[in-house]
């Protein structure tokens, strides 16, 4: 099933996989369920697991370097889509407005977001809140919920005007103390935060009047949505498949939604 955002990808290389281990680099969005997934799968088991999070644009060079295991939390762009890559669906990721609880607004159309973040709409007033400036937060280049956003609204890139962020908690800190703020964010990284943040206060947007629930998404209600793949250079096998069949099993099922996301 696929979604026309962007998509979470885990690349499985054919090397960095021998029987000894996977090296896994890449997405900080998918780093803590991939690292939980890795923990579970290798206990008791003579093998390690070794998960590091940085972007989505050095997963995929991890990947394709041979290195091993790279996260990806976007689709792929043209220059990655090589031959012999497989991929596999095994969750759907939202992707939340979040604005102050003061604020007037309780939904927005996709136009009137896309005219917001793209700076063509710069005053909460024009889209019928009040008569103040809009600051426009969310996370930088190098994450993949950043094209993620852009390719869902249609956007090129951000105007100077939005402040960008090395980490979704950033944004979420930030917006806790701007009352004329929005951005964008994982969901299952605000089910995270807002786990560890008892202050947590911020309030989602509806989305041509749909919310941003764990329903609303399984139903394929909500717009702001993006598969998450893994996604192999070539055929899995051996200690991958093995991983993928875990990912995609019961116990695997449950923990995925226990961090927000759709099996």
């Amino acid at each position: 099933m696929y979604f026309r955002t962007a998509v979470f990808i885990l690349f499985l290389s054919s090397f960095g996989l021998g029987q000894n281990g996977l090296e896994i680099k890449g997405s900080s969005t998918m780093y803590p369920l991939i690292n939980k997934l890795a923990q579970l799968y290798s206990q008791g088991k003579d093998f390690q697991i070794n998960v590091e999070q940085s972007s989505s644009s050095k997963g995929v060079a991890h990947a394709a370097s041979g290195g091993g295991v790279g996260l990806c939390s976007r689709g792929l762009k043209k220059s990655e889509q090589v031959d012999g890559i497989t991929a596999v669906h095994i969750a759907s990721d939202g992707i939340m407005l979040l604005v102050s609880p003061t604020n007037q607004i309780k939904s927005l159309t996709l136009l009137q977001a896309n005219e917001i973040f793209s700076g063509k709409v710069s005053n909460w007033a024009e889209v019928g809140g009040a008569d103040s400036a809009i600051t426009c937060y969310g996370p930088n280049e190098k994450h993949g919920t950043h094209g993620a956003f852009l390719d869902i609204l249609k956007i090129g890139s951000c105007p100077e005007s939005t402040t960008l962020f090395d980490s979704q908690e950033e944004i979420l800190n930030e917006l806790m103390n701007d009352s004329n703020g929005v951005g964008w964010v994982s969901v299952g990284s605000v089910l995270q935060y807002s786990k560890n943040n008892s202050s947590f206060n911020l309030r989602p947007l509806a989305i041509e009047g749909v919310k941003p629930t764990l329903a609303s998404i399984k139903q394929g209600k909500y717009p702001l949505v993006r598969p998450l793949l893994l996604v192999l250079s070539g055929e899995p096998e051996g200690l991958a498949q093995d991983f993928i069949s875990f990912a995609k099993s019961k116990q695997g099922n449950t923990l995925i939604t226990s961090f927000g996301f759709i099996p």
